[in-house]
This record gives C-alpha cells, structure tokens and sequence, in this order.
C-alpha cells in the first residue's frame, strides 16, 4: 500500500511539471520557435557567398529544434497517461470493500456460472447446429460449381471434337475434288 502512496506522490510532481509545460505550449504553440526562426535564418543565407552551406546548416538546426519539440510533446503525453492511470487507480482504490452479502451474492453467481443450466446447454447446442448449417451449405454450394464446371468441360471437350471431325471432313471433301492440301510450315531456321 505504501508504493501506491509514493507513485501518487511522484505523479502529482510530474502533473506540476507537465501542466507547466501545457501552459507554455498552448501560449507559444509547440513548433512556433522552431518554424519563424530558420524563415529569417534562410533569408539571410541567401546575402551570403556560400548560400548551400548556409542553407543546409539552418535545416539542420530546424530539424533538431522539432526533434526536441516532438520528444517534449511525447513526454507530455506519456506523463498524461501516467497522471490518467493514477487517477484510475485511487477511484479503485476509493471504492468501498464489498460487504458480506455481496460477496455472499458474487459466491452464488459463481457457482450458478461453474453448472449451466439445462437451457444454456440447449442454447449452445442449437448454435452449434446453425453453425454448421452455413458449412454444409456452402460445400454444398461448392459440389454444384464443381459440377457445374465438369459440365461446361465436357461440353468444350464435345464442341473441340466436333471441330476437328468437320475439319478433317472438309479436308477429305477438298482432297476428293482434288484440290491440294495446304502447305505446312516451314522449318524455322537454326540460330547459330
């Protein structure tokens, strides 16, 4: 109990701190300083000989002046939490102990809890059942795309075979007038 009274003293310091810095952040803003000084530093780099060089130093200090910023802002936050957690711990601190008959009460739901009555029982049974309807019907869903798509095969096969004996007929009809089958293709030419 006593580590609890000394990590409430320690946040209430850190609320001291951080509600100081609040203050200044929300007057000042937290990237002012850091945003109106490298406009005025850029403007004078450019009366210089080495404008680059210049340039790249003030984007430099800018960029470490956010860093610092963005740490203190994180720091902030984090002692937010902190503060928000030690308020959470003293309201449960602060209620009052259960009594008797509370706790008479809570043992009784227990045990009520540890044996399910028969209705519960037939309650999880039955949403077991409409668990399993959605998986029956969607294999069965599945074994009608699955014949479905056999019979748009066998359908492809018989028109492709069908093709090929009208091809074959019309080449035996050609051959019979006497006209020349095709020429085939020519052998492709070896690479060397």
């Amino acid at each position: 109990m006593s580590w609890q009274r000394l990590a409430l003293c320690l946040l209430s310091c850190a609320c001291v701190q951080s509600a100081a810095a609040r203050h200044h952040v929300e007057q000042h803003g937290p990237q002012a300083p850091a945003t109106e000084r490298p406009q005025d530093e850029q403007a004078q780099c450019y009366q210089r000989f080495a404008v680059e060089d210049c340039l790249r130093d003030v984007r430099t200090r800018a960029r470490e002046a956010r860093d610092r910023l963005r740490a203190q802002e994180l720091e902030l936050r984090a002692v937010e939490r902190r503060q928000k957690a030690a308020k959470r711990l003293r309201s449960i601190e602060a209620k009052p102990d259960a009594t008797p008959a509370d706790q008479e009460e809570t043992g009784a739901t227990q045990m009520a809890s540890a044996d399910p009555p028969r209705a519960q029982r037939q309650h999880a049974a039955q949403q077991g059942r409409s668990r399993a309807a959605p998986a029956r019907a969607s294999s069965a869903a599945r074994a009608d795309r699955a014949a479905k798509a056999r019979a748009r095969h066998a359908e492809a096969l018989a028109a492709a075979e069908s093709r090929r004996a009208r091809v074959e007929k019309s080449q035996a009809d050609a051959a019979a007038q006497g006209h020349k089958p095709p020429a085939p293709l020519p052998e492709p030419a070896s690479s060397l």
